[in-house]
């Protein structure tokens, strides 16, 4: 038997201020952000039957329910979001869970994967989770896993378990066929590729937690897309946004390569968070100061150059680090994934084919080296690496 809870009884916030701060983050970037306030400002004085419904039905796990299908449910979470009724994780789940259900085909069939059943873990939520990743910077050890089981218990019922969306329909290109890196993606390893497996916000904040300790980041629910700077300075106070949808239309269809629908960029920057939470906090703001070393290059690049620039610039500040590898320093593998991002985006598809300038290239590693290499920023951030190291490195990728 599985435990569903009805919603608890409004709960005053501890700091209302932190909390109003929190919900004018979330909504920010949305282009017609006064109407949305002023819809969610009419919901949440005139709708708490409706509300307290779709918490009900949301911490019950049935989607089958007629309310995760109106146009209207995704403000009625924004109302029980900004009346402090659910938290940060659960505004987040619930607003990417129904981006998933508006993609759902003809034969879609939603479950969840309850974490424990009768007060014990339940066998399959643990194969999920247990599966191994391709990255070993993601896998958690036997203790660790229980140790993410035992916390997950402090959870609210809806963040307790994974999503899993069936179909014969989703796209062959989406994310979710080429995503071996991610833990909770176990059809990349064997599953069917009719499903698309989805953890809860709540049980993929606990596993960052638990899996880096000190340097996971905090998911920061968003709605619509953040800016590279955004990202950026947040990263360094051990925050990353986590972009989501509202109706349809405030997150892209193409990310990082992957065709993008329903849940798949919530999940996407899912990844993202753990990538950065792989690496130090020091590494962090290396980076951001790298960056910004990079960006006086840029008017010195035209065209497709400056193209492959804002490219290397972009993976740059995304902080896809996953090439870690165990006999390395810290600082070995930053300079690693460095090398990698400048190897990857300095070739651009063009009508005309590739290009790979070499003046270009040689324009870029003459400036990484320059910072890396910096005796100043080297004391500043605790590391010691010699120029032939470095070369070392960048033969490495």
């Amino acid at each position: 038997m599985v435990n569903n809870f009805s919603a608890p009884p409004p709960t005053p916030p501890t700091d209302w201020n932190t909390h109003n701060l929190q919900y004018k983050e979330m909504i920010k970037r949305l282009e017609n952000v006064s109407e949305i306030e002023q819809k969610v400002e009419i919901i949440t004085k005139e709708n708490l039957e409706e509300i307290k419904l779709l918490i009900d039905q949301f911490n019950a796990h049935d989607f089958s329910h007629p309310i995760f299908s109106s146009p209207e449910t995704p403000l009625l979470a924004l109302a029980a979001y900004k009346a402090n009724l659910i938290a940060d994780t659960q505004i987040a789940t619930l607003l990417m869970i129904l981006a998933e259900n508006r993609v759902k085909k003809e034969d879609s069939e939603f479950t969840f994967v309850p974490l424990f059943i009768d007060d014990s873990i339940n066998p399959e939520a643990m194969r999920l989770v247990e599966l191994k990743s391709g990255n070993e910077i993601y896998n958690m050890t036997d203790e660790k896993v229980k140790l993410l089981f035992e916390k997950m218990k402090d959870l609210p019922p809806s963040e307790q378990g994974i999503y899993i969306h069936k179909s014969a329909h989703h796209p062959k290109e989406s994310i979710k066929n080429d995503f071996q890196r991610l833990l909770f993606q176990p059809l990349s390893i064997g599953a069917k590729s009719s499903e698309k497996v989805i953890p809860t916000v709540g049980l993929f904040q606990t596993f960052l937690n638990t899996q880096y300790g000190e340097n996971a980041v905090q998911l920061s629910p968003v709605i619509a897309l953040s800016s590279f700077r955004d990202i950026e300075t947040k990263a360094i106070g051990k925050i990353r946004d986590l972009g989501l949808d509202l109706i349809g239309k405030e997150t892209p269809p193409v990310a990082d390569g992957y065709l993008m629908e329903g849940s798949d960029v919530t999940v996407h920057d899912m990844f993202h968070a753990a990538a950065v939470s792989a690496g130090p906090v020091e590494i962090r703001k290396l980076n951001v100061l790298l960056v910004d070393r990079l960006k006086q290059l840029e008017n010195k690049f035209k065209g497709m150059q400056l193209t492959a620039f804002n490219q290397i610039i972009a993976a740059l500040v995304d902080f896809e680090y996953t090439n870690a590898k165990p006999g390395f320093s810290d600082i070995e593998n930053y300079v690693r994934f460095i090398f990698e991002v400048l190897r990857t985006y300095s070739t651009v598809n063009s009508d005309y084919g590739q290009m790979r300038d070499g003046r270009f290239v040689r324009e870029m590693e003459k400036e990484i080296k320059k910072v890396i290499l910096n005796e100043d920023i080297q004391a500043e951030f605790s590391y010691d690496l010699t120029e032939d190291r470095v070369e070392e490195l960048e033969d490495l990728v």
